[in-house]
């Protein structure tokens, strides 16, 4: 396996882990009742982390950009490091990219937990 690769994988094992600790821990809390607050808190994690990411990133602007996209008055080394910049902080912010990922999985098992499985019920 290449470096790459496994940095692929280990993000990959690192989000389902996180994904299923926040999802447990979620379930958990329901009996309590600090519920609400765990909820809206996971809420309001993922609305700051989305946001904190994409600010970080840019808008994601610089993603994909190669040198000839870039203004031609602009020296080669000014346009290596705007390229570079953006990587650099594509691979520094992952790991909020790894906790979004997570905070998702959470609400999307909600979502199929409280709207999709009562329509089978009621089906069949």
């Amino acid at each position: 396996m290449e470096k790459n690769d496994k940095s692929k994988l280990r993000h990959f094992v690192l989000a389902t882990v996180l994904s299923l600790a926040l999802l447990a821990f979620y379930y958990f809390s329901m009996n309590f009742s600090f519920f609400p607050i765990v909820m809206f808190g996971y809420m309001i994690a993922l609305a700051v982390l989305a946001f904190v990411y994409v600010i970080y990133n840019r808008a994601m602007s610089r993603k994909g950009v190669t040198e000839d996209m870039l203004p031609v008055e602009w020296d080669i080394e000014k346009k290596r490091e705007f390229i570079e910049d953006g990587n650099r902080r594509l691979e520094r912010s992952r790991w909020m990219l790894v906790c979004i990922i997570a905070l998702i999985v959470t609400f999307v098992v909600e979502a199929v937990t409280l709207f999709l499985l009562p329509l089978f019920d009621a089906w069949f």
